[in-house]
């Protein structure tokens, strides 16, 4: 009972440290002059998945690489079978293949780079600093070409921003915010990776099942938040945008600091039933995006019940 109590705690401080940092941050951008622009590519984007990246962090500097890594691997699962699954179900997801096009590929050609390292059976430094040069060329790359023409990320981010901008904070506010974002964020990742590490010890699971399942869904938990409302209003084309970020983001960013920090050891169910079902999945996802105008209701149940698949398949 406990240790559910305190998974539960740290799901509920990770979402409301990240919700609270990336307010934080979007007031205190504004408050300093930056453009809408520059907050929805910048800080939205990459501050959302601050919760993965807290937990990947603490996971590997507390010496449990595989609640480290399976974070990222099964939010990336996660987000795409159950979160654009379960969003299709609610409204169709409409599909612009040129516009998600490219990202779409970039996101499959850094999850297959992922499982050549994991093959290889380490994500350490020059994975890390792989996937962190990447990130900032292609953070520069999107910046270039969105502001050439309109680009679904810009205007996902331009709504919630605008969402978001509606609580009005001072400077100091909007600083506070961040502060109170970031203990909040190192709480409840504390709390998560104690608990899951706790119930997997007592359930006698492996620490990669904890770490694919219950982790991994509690860091996809924003992004499943704002698909399903997005969904709710019409607007699920909106959630295809998100996760393409946020999978590059958990890949290049979350791995490439953490690997450059801590590197983390691949075993091998990681190397050769994770990482390629991973992968496997981003590819039918890419292979959608430029073969079909749209996830249908019917895709998104095949995605939703693929999820439920994985997810039983670990615990057998």
């Amino acid at each position: 009972m406990l240790i559910a109590a305190q998974i539960i705690s740290g799901l509920i401080l990770l979402f409301l440290g990240g919700e609270t940092l990336v307010r934080g941050a979007v007031a205190l951008a504004r408050d300093l002059g930056l453009s809408a622009f520059i907050i929805g590519l910048t800080i939205v984007a990459y501050g959302t998945s601050s919760p993965e990246l807290v937990i990947s962090i603490q996971a590997a500097l507390d010496g449990h690489p595989d609640i480290a890594l399976g974070n990222v691997i099964g939010s990336n699962i996660s987000n795409i079978l159950c979160v654009l699954g379960l969003t299709a179900l609610i409204y169709p997801i409409a599909i612009n293949k040129k516009e998600s096009g490219f990202d779409g590929l970039m996101m499959l050609l850094v999850a297959t780079a992922l499982l050549v390292f994991g093959l290889f059976g380490e994500v350490g430094y020059l994975a890390g600093g792989t996937f962190l040069l990447v990130l900032v060329v292609y953070t520069i790359f999107i910046f270039k070409n969105a502001s050439k023409r309109d680009h679904p990320a810009v205007e996902s981010h331009t709504e919630e921003i605008e969402d978001q901008i509606k609580v009005h904070l001072n400077i100091w506010q909007a600083g506070l915010a961040c502060l109170i974002g970031m203990i909040l964020l190192m709480t409840g990742g504390s709390f998560l990776v104690e608990g899951a590490v706790a119930l997997a010890i007592i359930a006698g699971l492996p620490e990669s099942v904890i770490g694919v399942t219950i982790v991994a869904f509690g860091g996809s938990v924003p992004e499943l938040v704002t698909s399903v409302i997005a969904a709710f209003h019409k607007k699920s084309d909106i959630a295809l945008g998100n996760i393409i970020g946020s999978n590059l983001f958990n890949i290049l960013g979350i791995l490439g600091i953490t690997g450059f920090i801590a590197p983390i050891a691949v075993e091998d169910k990681f190397a050769h039933i994770d990482m390629p079902i991973m992968v496997a999945v981003t590819a039918a996802l890419f292979a959608l995006i430029y073969f079909r105008p749209k996830i249908s209701r019917g895709t998104g149940g095949v995605f939703f019940i693929g999820y439920a698949g994985y997810i039983g398949m670990q615990f057998l």
